[in-house]
Parts: structure tokens; C-alpha cells; sequence
């Protein structure tokens, strides 16, 4: 209620802010020239609980929308002409959000969800996109970049050079999924535990395995456990102990 009656007075908001930040065990370790943290005070406050920024570079910035709940995350930028965006209205439980070159972009969604990911980029002008409503589970690995160089022998030329991860609305990974470089998972896919994604997968579709591959189409998902209606003939009943 208080936060709402501070709307009209912005400067006061933002001080408050600071305070509610500082005083929830978070960190900062900015080096370098013309590096920003924006966290947004605009809408509803924004809650960080140990999280750890770090900003090595120049021209970078982090953006926490309002209404955002970070606990025990890092989030780190080594480079120049970076910039991470999340969402309004995300969670995120636990991970560690990286940058590792020069002129990247990650992005999350609003109302995205994430109970442990490791999300990072390491190849220059690369981009991670990840839409509103996703929800992602434990030891998820999302990695846009090799982070070593693969060649050609007859060209010298290199081989494995990552650009883009994009996964689009309302896409649910299980735990311990992996996505590598230069894919896309379409809307309302669902990405089953263990499986390791190395090529698109199309809306509306489960895939499993290693590598993935699409095993039904034509789905979607829900974060409520609808009931389901099981036929009589179906039922199965365990003997009374």
C-alpha cells in the first residue's frame, strides 16, 4: 500500500528501492566506463534476494522490469555493448545469466518462470530470446556459444560460430534440458526432462531425447494440473495393505 502512495513522488520510490536492494544481501561489482543496472520502480517493486551483478566492459546494460523476484542469481557481463533484459513479472530461483563477448543480447520474457538455469552467451553479436510465459525447471543449460573455436583444416576457416537461441511464448523445458546454438522452439512446445536440443522444433509439439526429436504435434500446456476423466475399465487398484 505504501509503495502505491509513493507513485507520485519517483525520487523517493527510487531511494526506497535502493534501500529494500541493499539490504537484502545482493551485490555489485561494476568496472569499466558507462555500465548501468536499471531496476525498474515504475510498477511493483521489484525483489532481489542474493543476487550478484557483475559488469566488466564498456557500454552495458542490465534491466530489471517492475514486478521481477530474483533469488540467489548471477547475472555477469564480460564485454562491451551488452545488454540483458528480464521481463516484468519474472521468477527466477536460482541461475547464472553470462555474457562472455561483445554486442549480445539476452532477453526474458514477462511471467517467465525459472527454478535454476545457466543462460549465457559466448560469441559476438549472438542473442538469446526467451518469451513470456515460459516455464523452465531445475539444471536447465541454455548456451549460445561454444566458448572454444572449431576449424577447418583446408580453410583455417571457423566452423561452430553461434548467432541466436530463440524460444518463443509459453514453451516449458523439463529439468536437466540442454539448448545449444542456432535453434528455435516454437509456441506452446514442451521440451521433455533430459533431452538436448540441437535443431528447431516446431509450435505446439513434444520433443524428447538426445538430440531432441519431435515424438507428438498439435499439444499445448498448462501450468494448472487439469483432471482428467479416466474410464472405468482403465482404473487400476492396488491390493489393501
Amino acid at each position: 500500500m505504501m509503495w502505491k502512495k509513493l507513485k507520485a513522488y519517483p525520487p523517493l520510490r527510487a531511494g526506497l528501492a535502493a534501500l529494500m536492494y541493499a539490504q537484502q544481501g545482493n551485490r555489485r561489482r561494476v568496472q569499466g566506463k558507462h555500465n548501468t543496472i536499471q531496476i525498474e520502480t515504475s510498477g511493483t517493486l521489484p525483489f532481489l534476494q542474493q543476487v550478484t551483478f557483475e559488469m566488466g566492459g564498456e557500454h552495458n546494460t542490465i534491466v530489471i522490469a517492475p514486478g521481477v523476484q530474483l533469488r540467489n542469481t548471477q547475472i555477469q557481463i564480460h564485454g562491451s555493448h551488452n545488454r540483458i533484459v528480464i521481463g516484468a513479472g519474472c521468477q527466477i530461483q536460482g541461475g547464472h545469466l553470462w555474457i562472455n563477448d561483445d554486442c549480445c543480447r539476452l532477453e526474458i520474457g514477462a511471467n517467465t518462470t525459472i527454478a535454476g538455469a545457466t543462460i549465457g552467451l559466448a560469441d559476438p553479436h549472438a542473442e538469446i530470446t526467451i518469451g513470456s510465459d515460459c516455464m523452465l525447471s531445475h539444471d536447465i543449460d541454455i548456451r549460445c556459444g561454444d566458448s572454444h573455436a572449431i576449424l577447418d583444416l583446408r580453410t583455417d576457416r571457423r566452423i561452430n560460430l553461434a548467432r541466436y537461441i530463440h524460444i518463443d511464448d509459453h514453451v516449458w523445458l523439463g529439468m536437466q534440458v540442454r539448448v545449444l546454438k542456432n535453434v528455435r522452439i516454437g509456441h506452446n512446445s514442451v521440451i521433455a526432462a533430459g533431452s538436448i536440443v540441437t535443431k528447431d522444433i516446431p509450435a505446439c509439439a513434444i520433443a524428447a531425447g538426445v538430440p531432441a526429436a519431435v515424438k507428438r504435434q498439435d499439444i499445448t500446456w498448462s501450468r494448472v494440473k487439469v483432471p482428467m476423466t479416466i474410464p472405468q475399465e482403465e482404473l487400476c487398484y492396488g491390493s489393501a495393505l
